[in-house]
């Protein structure tokens, strides 16, 4: 019988708890991948680090797997965040890239994971493969969008997320799978005119309820279609996002990365949010 190793990370960043906050601890970076020097930035608290991805090959290649790792170390504070989109170029009749990320969330940890919007162009297909590990105690905020061309000539973007803790329990198992070409199977009800979408996972707080109402005067926005639900067996809550309008998610997502990330990486707002 033979086996396949692993595919090493061209990412793998890790943080550690230290007296004045948090620091990058880890950092391991090769093609296509470079990444700033842990930063601060407005809105960021001051005892979080946070890094900002970056791509020095203009985007993913037919063929290609990348695979990036993220670990926060038990009462540490990230935000992991990117400058641009990231585009996946398309050549007819090749198979799209791989993009698998692993995310490890240590006891009293907390972790903001938010690229920004994923855009396919003509001809391209995408598999994303995202697994967090949550461990007790910690809590997660982790957003991923994409957006698919304006013409039909697209492939599939199949996207997936999984949820383990306690170990490798698998506690959520989230999947969007879109199929745009000429040929294909129908483009599932989500779709409809929308050609981006956005899915926002939290874990930890705030409850569902507040959740709404909390977030409506940011989803609140003009064709925009959005729903806040819970997360089935699970503590926390998962929002969707879907529009005509790449911009219109693209925004969006930035506003819910001030905000959410921000209230989840202070200190000072572990109470219900207001």
């Amino acid at each position: 019988m033979s086996t396949t190793a692993p595919l090493e990370p061209s990412l793998d960043l890790g943080f550690a708890p230290v007296p004045s906050g948090t620091r990058l601890n880890r950092k391991r970076v090769r093609y296509p991948h470079s990444v700033t020097t842990a930063l601060t930035w407005d809105g960021l608290p001051a005892r979080a680090a946070g890094v900002i991805l970056q791509s020095g090959s203009g985007g993913l290649y037919p063929g290609e797997h990348v695979v990036q790792r993220c670990a926060v170390a038990a009462d540490a504070r990230a935000c992991v965040t990117s400058q641009a989109s990231v585009v996946v170029q398309g050549v007819a009749g090749r198979h799209g890239p791989c993009l698998e990320t692993t995310l490890e969330v240590g006891a009293g940890a907390r972790l903001a994971w938010f690229p920004r919007l994923t855009l396919l162009r003509p001809d391209a297909s995408l598999t994303q493969r995202v697994s967090l590990r949550l461990n007790p105690g910690g809590a997660a905020v982790v957003g991923e969008g994409f957006a698919l061309p304006e013409t039909r000539r697209a492939g599939r973007l199949r996207s997936s997320f999984d949820l383990l803790r306690d170990g490798d329990r698998l506690d959520l198992a989230d999947r969007l799978d879109v199929d745009d070409g000429a040929d294909g199977p129908p483009r599932p009800a989500l779709a409809g005119a929308n050609r981006a979408f956005a899915t926002i996972w939290s874990f930890g707080r705030p409850r569902p309820a507040e959740a709404r109402t909390w977030l409506a005067d940011v989803l609140d926005r003009p064709h925009l279609s959005w729903s806040v639900g819970d997360a089935p067996g699970v503590p926390g809550f998962v929002t969707r996002l879907a529009s005509p309008s790449a911009g219109t998610v693209a925004a969006t997502l930035d506003l819910l990365h001030c905000r959410l990330g921000s209230w989840l990486l202070d200190p000072a707002l572990e109470g219900t949010p207001t």
